[in-house]
């Protein structure tokens, strides 16, 4: 897992001093007088009581104007994209599309549903209902209301839990859990597969599900915060041209995509499926990979940033290419104990402290190889410096010595290996350098 990582208004009263002039009360000589009365200016008038209520009136029906333009522009031209994936069915190719775990787990709802008698659906139990963040942008103009919904539903041969991904009240996406029947119908937690509704085989099914949804309803919902619950699934939200484009041109992640599918890894970053998964006590979740079915996911208002992608690809290369992890994880811990101690000892020892010695030197190898991917010369990128300046704390140099480490377990393409020459932390010019001897 990738993880960590109303300022008040004081109100300015202006005030207008009206000056009315006095004028000399002893009256100057006449030549002084005639002067006065040919140069001179009148005195301005002082506004009476009618023309300030006259003056407030126009000041408040030009700002009510105002703001009703702004929001007729504003609902006008926001349109934010939506965050449920457009999902890539049917697409065989492992890393893109549709992986083995997934496709068997499909199988086996197909035959589960095979049989006229289990198309037979009635909900029961608790219903689960998660909305997607909003933005103030989006509850002012009424954008984005995605929501996430668990239920279960029962036929003859047992109970069976699904997830409806639903924009603006209509349901998009309708998912399967699977395994079927794994998890209990009193939380929401699980992993469910989604379904092809142009596939004629699964569209009975599917038909069976929408007639289930009006009658939801009628049960007791539990509404859950995306603060507590997080709904992931493909990556950048199966934007497959996107994630192929960010791969290819990115030396780090193009390396590591090649090490996986040499070893026949069969990860995918967008496979058709969903995980509801509890949040952690404190932190974030960024994204995370998904072990028993080799899955790259990210929740799904998640930012799909560079260094989380690299981070969690580093978790599937570990898992899927790596012949030697027992050898080389207490060889990387040692070393991270004494060259990152803030990194491999508070922040990720702080994080994941449930985790053995080896486990936590694999996380600290995957913080930096997705720094490293996002080309940032500390361990905390920019962004989150600005976001957080209390980061500071637990940001630690990028170090020439990481480079050599990481190309020798294999994580980084052998053209990013550092002249011997290069002792310390990294530069900017370090990538400026590497980028044209790693095209």
């Amino acid at each position: 897992m990738t993880g960590p990582d109303r300022d008040g208004e004081e109100q300015e009263h202006l005030v207008v001093h009206w000056d009315a002039g006095t004028g000399a009360e002893d009256a100057g000589t006449e030549a002084s007088q005639r002067h006065d009365a040919v140069d001179g200016e009148p005195e301005p008038a002082r506004p009476g009581l009618l023309d300030r209520y006259r003056y407030g009136f126009a000041a408040v029906l030009l700002l009510s104007l105002l703001s009703v333009a702004a929001y007729a522009i504003g609902a006008a031209t926001y349109n934010p994209p939506s965050r449920l994936p457009a999902l890539a069915f049917g697409t065989q190719e492992a890393l893109y599309g549709t992986n083995e775990a997934v496709s068997a787990e499909l199988e086996l709802v197909r035959e589960a549903f095979a049989d006229a008698a289990a198309l037979d659906l009635e909900p029961a139990g608790t219903v689960f209902r998660l909305p997607l963040p909003r933005t103030v942008a989006d509850r002012l103009f009424g954008k984005r209301d995605e929501v996430a919904t668990v239920f279960v539903a029962s036929n003859a041969a047992g109970e069976v839990r699904f997830l409806a991904l639903s924009e603006g009240g209509e349901a998009r996406i309708l998912a399967v859990e699977a395994p079927l029947g794994l998890s209990g119908r009193d939380q929401p937690t699980g992993v469910f597969v989604a379904l092809d509704p142009g596939d004629a085989t699964l569209s009975p099914l599917i038909e069976a599900i929408e007639a289930v949804l009006p009658a939801l309803d009628g049960l007791r919902t539990v509404e859950i915060s995306p603060d507590d619950y997080y709904v992931f699934g493909p990556f950048e939200g199966a934007d497959t041209a996107a994630l192929r484009s960010r791969i290819v041109g990115n030396a780090v992640m193009a390396h590591l995509v090649a090490e996986i599918e040499a070893a026949d890894g069969h990860v995918s970053l967008a496979a058709p499926a969903f995980l509801v998964l509890r949040g952690p006590s404190r932190g974030t979740i960024n994204a995370l990979y998904h072990p028993a079915r080799s899955l790259v996911m990210e929740p799904l208002w998640g930012e799909s940033s560079t260094a989380s992608l690299a981070h969690e690809l580093v978790h599937a290369y570990m898992d899927t290419a790596v012949a030697n992890r027992a050898e080389l994880l207490p060889a990387a811990a040692d070393y991270f104990e004494g060259a990152h101690p803030v990194l491999h000892g508070q922040v990720v020892g702080d994080l994941y402290e449930r985790l053995g010695r080896e486990d936590r030197a694999e996380e600290t190898l995957a913080f930096l190889v997705g720094a490293i991917a996002a080309q940032q010369t500390k361990t905390v990128s920019t962004q989150r410096l600005l976001e957080n300046p209390g980061n500071l704390a637990i940001s630690e140099a990028v170090l020439y010595a990481d480079i050599g480490l990481l190309v020798q377990i294999g994580l980084l393409p052998p053209c990013m290996l550092p002249s011997e020459d290069m002792r310390g932390e990294i530069t900017q010019e370090y990538y400026d350098d590497v980028a044209s001897a790693c095209e």
